[in-house]
């Protein structure tokens, strides 16, 4: 993303540390208008800031009514990180260091009490296919995975499937990629090669200017 991106969302967090409630939602409507990227990123800021004792990180939903005040969906000792419901707004699907490694987790919301493990061998960055019957992530080894979804009253998740390999090293905290609606299509964060700029060294060129 481009460094004007990240310098909006640093003079918009610190503008918005001296607003609250209604008056601070306001603001980041006006702000942020349509990006939905820049409004979570300035609210995960703001979040650390108002529960600094919140952290390891956890997973808050915030009501679009009455106060707005944060509601906490995970409240544990370990990291849970890149909450993203499903379309229909009836799973969440996030990550998690709870095992000892970052794996991906669905959850039923609100009743919270169905879950399950998606990936096998460690991952994050979980999204969502628009239809909810497929989700996506980021494995401990950069390849990107397909899990099937069948969800009703219960939830299952079938085995991952490779893809394709991106090369990156996962991160569970950045968003490295991103997903078409319908899953036929990606966009993959590549870190930019840099090739070094020959430099030319001229000795002696004042006698080279003289003849």
């Amino acid at each position: 993303m481009k460094t004007d991106w990240w310098e909006k969302i640093e003079d918009a967090y610190h503008r918005a540390r001296d607003l609250r409630g209604e008056e601070r939602a306001r603001f980041l409507d006006d702000v942020c208008a349509s990006d939905a990227a820049m409004r979570r990123q300035i609210e995960e800021l703001l979040q650390q800031d108002d529960n600094p004792s919140s952290l390891p990180r956890d997973i808050y939903v915030s009501p679009l009514f009455g106060d707005r005040k944060a509601i906490p969906i995970t409240q544990t000792r370990f990291d849970e990180n890149e909450p993203h419901f499903s379309f229909d707004g009836k799973w969440l699907a996030y990550d998690s260091n709870e095992s000892g490694t970052w794996q991906v987790y669905v959850v039923s919301f609100p009743a919270l009490d169905q879950r399950c493990q998606v990936s096998a061998s460690g991952g994050g960055q979980p999204r969502w296919r628009r239809d909810g019957k497929e989700l996506y992530y980021l494995a401990a080894d950069g390849k990107l995975m397909a899990v099937n979804i069948t969800a009703g009253l219960k939830i299952d998740c079938g085995p991952p499937q490779i893809l394709f390999d991106t090369g990156l090293r996962m991160n569970p905290v950045l968003d490295q990629y991103a997903v078409a609606p319908d899953g036929q299509r990606f966009l993959v964060l590549k870190p930019q090669e840099v090739v070094p700029t020959p430099l030319t060294v001229v000795l002696n060129w004042d006698a080279d200017i003289q003849k």
